[in-house]
């Protein structure tokens, strides 16, 4: 008797095994794919705005979060770095692991990619394109350099103004801002030439290893001027 409820329970056990699909567990998305929600040319180097990207993993049904790393080239995540960890969970409503993740622009505009990986495993390099920002006549080819900035030390770097045109207006000032704990001297730099060098002093009271530099043109009455020409920018070491 025992023999022959070990067949039956062998017999039932391959029936039930027979029968089952694996993949009936599996999510609606099959395949890792990371999505631009926005229209193809509306991603603008413009500094401030934040674009949204779609992440969705494959996954099993009701299983645990999705540990995802996103690391991008241009811009920063919401933690102001370029790389992010988040955790996405199983939405049972769209029978999915879906999030989605805000960039916030870089100013220079060009080619970017976003790389992705679930713990050690690589998902996929996205390329993407950021245009300059228009009408403004202003292009930053550069506006971050790679420093290593102690607390007391003082740094030097160069801001390279050119233009192919000849730059129309001479002794325009040009004032220099950051958004890292940083001090900038001079502030205010004029642009006496169709290719001007500025010096800047760089000091911080804390550790940094990447300094932002930024620029605008302060009271600008007659900025129509300027639409003809592109002002080129590029903030290098010393």
């Amino acid at each position: 008797m025992r023999y022959n409820t070990i067949i039956l329970i062998t017999i039932i056990t391959l029936i039930v095994n027979g029968c089952y699909d694996s993949e009936e567990d599996l999510t609606v998305n099959r395949q890792f794919s990371l999505r631009n929600l926005q229209s193809k040319d509306s991603i603008i180097a413009n500094g401030f705005s934040f674009y949204s990207f779609e992440v969705e993993v494959p996954g099993v049904r009701y299983g645990g979060s999705k540990e995802i790393s996103l690391e991008s080239t241009w811009g920063e995540w919401n933690n102001g770095t370029n790389s992010s960890t988040i955790q996405i969970k199983y939405n049972k409503i769209t029978d999915s692991y879906t999030d989605t993740v805000l960039l916030k622009a870089g100013r220079v505009p060009g080619a970017f990619s976003i790389a992705v990986t679930e713990k050690s495993s690589h998902l996929g390099t996205y390329n993407f394109d950021a245009i300059p920002q228009y009408p403004s006549f202003i292009q930053i080819l550069a506006d971050s350099v790679q420093l290593k900035l102690s607390p007391g030390n003082t740094t030097k770097i160069r801001a390279l103004f050119s233009n192919d045109n000849g730059f129309p207006s001479y002794n325009t000032k040009f004032r220099f801002k950051t958004q890292d704990p940083v001090s900038i001297f001079p502030r205010d730099v004029f642009i006496d030439s169709a290719e001007t060098i500025a010096t800047l002093q760089i000091s911080t009271e804390t550790r940094i290893d990447t300094v932002k530099v930024y620029g605008e043109l302060p009271d600008l009455h007659n900025p129509q001027q300027f639409f003809a020409d592109t002002l080129k920018i590029k903030i290098i070491n010393e």
